[in-house]
C-alpha cells in the first residue's frame, strides 16, 4: 500500500483529486470485501455449529 501511495503522488494540489478518489475507492472496496467475508464466515460457522449440536443430540439418544 505504501508503494502505491508513493507512485500515486498524492499531494495537496488540485491535479491529485483523481488519485485521492481512486485511493478512497480502493480502500472502500477492500473494506467491503473483508467485512463481507467475515459476515459470511460467521454465518457459516453458526450454521455448521447448529448441525454439529444436532448430531451430538442424536448420538446420545
Amino acid at each position: 500500500m505504501g508503494v502505491h501511495l508513493f507512485f500515486l503522488h498524492i499531494t495537496t494540489g488540485p491535479d491529485s483529486t483523481h488519485n485521492v478518489l481512486a485511493l478512497a475507492f480502493g480502500v472502500l472496496i477492500v473494506f467491503l470485501v473483508l467485512a463481507g467475508s467475515l459476515v459470511i464466515m460467521a454465518n457459516l460457522n453458526e450454521n455448521m455449529m447448529a448441525h454439529g449440536e444436532i448430531m451430538n443430540l442424536q448420538r446420545h439418544r
